[in-house]
């Protein structure tokens, strides 16, 4: 039932005052950064048979996150960045304190999570479950309850959404340098293992039918973000902002008790250019939108959302969602849910939800050219109070 899903999320993910911040990040600095690499990388290359990373090799890999780590600090505000992490930027500012080792713990963190959640890194947790050919597995407490959460997505989706649908990405190559429309016979047969209602999750014990293999990129840097403020707010924090690839999370409000105005990207836009501005406290916001992941081929654009009922990219005139709630994993999960059910469907299940917990969700539609690549004519189409409440400035 939806409400299941409510109540899943509430169960196992820690509650989390978040917000989507995306432009601020090196703003007060003025700073550049560039990836450098450590003296001694740790090879995972070894684990390709599906083993796991060992303790000291997880030990070895966050050492070389911190040497790779960029920090800064002005006024009082304390800043580190890395690029590489979750194959994207990753950064966490704390507004009310400048421990640095504080700061470093926090990436530590996150370095650990990817070694459990990450579907390419050889010898992380969910590789080893998805390179296991005996059917089933005993998971860890993190990953036991973001695949809980994942496969409840599938119900309320209506099926388009499904954890199980990595054979699919890798058909689309969306992450290759060189991705292309599969064959439609290739994407039929990779439709055959995609079928998460097969799965049966018992506590920490999976079972799972041959040739399974789990996608969480929808679910894993909210949840992730839930838990690094957790860990900030066990330390006294109480003002601070985590982007995970756009994905970002503000503990609490601004030292001043004034809030952030958050930044919506309009997609496509070769000039930085914003669909909106919110004022924000004490929120998660998390946008999903065809513009992150994509290529064109034969004058038409084919994106990352798939449809896993049909194997192709859903297609609804949708440009992008965000979802606005406390819990960033739930934020996570509904933007990638409601993008695949549309502006109607998607409309009518957060305000289904919405009986049960705050929540909140913009949907952008418009038309993309490829010709001119920009987009023409985007409509905003609001929940119910999302306007009145966060204050929401159109500037396209």
């Amino acid at each position: 039932m939806i409400l299941n899903a409510i109540k899943t999320a509430k169960h196992f993910f820690l509650s989390a005052v978040t917000v989507f911040f995306l432009l601020i990040f090196f703003s007060f600095t003025g700073c550049s950064f560039a990836k450098t690499t450590p003296d001694n990388p740790v090879d995972f290359s070894r684990h390709a048979d599906g083993s796991r990373i060992t303790a000291e090799e997880l030990s070895a890999y966050q050492k070389n996150i911190l040497a790779t780590l960029f920090i800064t600090e002005k006024d009082g505000v304390l800043t580190g960045t890395h690029t590489g992490l979750f194959s994207t930027v990753v950064s966490v500012t704390l507004y009310d304190c400048t421990d640095k080792e504080l700061l470093k713990n926090c990436f530590s963190l996150l370095a650990e999570y990817e070694t459990v959640f990450s579907r390419t890194l050889p010898g992380s947790e969910l590789y080893a479950v998805n390179h296991n050919t005996s059917g089933s597995a005993e998971l860890s407490d993190e990953l036991a309850q973001l695949l809980s959460l994942g496969l409840s997505g599938r119900e309320i989706s209506k099926n388009r959404f499904d954890i199980t649908v990595a054979p699919l990405s890798d058909l689309w190559s969306f992450g290759s340098g060189n991705p292309n429309v599969p064959d439609a016979d290739a994407v039929e047969k990779c439709l055959a293992d995609v079928n998460g209602e097969a799965v049966l999750l018992e506590g920490s014990h999976l079972t799972y039918p041959a040739g399974t293999q789990f996608d969480l990129g929808a679910l894993a840097k909210g949840w992730i973000s839930d838990r690094l403020a957790a860990y900030l707010k066990e330390q006294g924090i109480q003002s601070a902002l985590i982007n995970l690839g756009g994905n970002t999370l503000a503990l609490g409000e601004k030292p001043d008790g004034s809030a952030y105005r958050v930044g919506i990207t309009m997609p496509f836009s070769a000039s930085s250019e914003l669909a909106g501005v919110l004022t924000i406290k004490n929120k998660s916001v998390v946008t999903s939108g065809i513009y992150e992941r994509y290529f064109i081929e034969n004058g038409t654009l084919y994106h990352h959302i798939l449809d896993a009922t049909t194997g192709y990219p859903v297609k609804n005139n949708l440009l992008s969602v965000t979802i606005v709630c406390e819990n960033s994993a739930l934020a996570d999960l509904l933007s990638t849910v409601c993008f695949l059910l549309g502006k109607d469907d998607g409309l009518a299940l957060i305000e289904e939800l919405s009986a049960h917990t705050e929540l909140f969700a913009l949907f952008l539609s418009g038309a993309y050219d490829t010709k001119t690549q920009s987009v023409t004519n985007p409509e905003y189409h609001f929940s119910e109070g999302f306007e009145e409440i966060f204050g929401l400035e159109p500037t396209y």
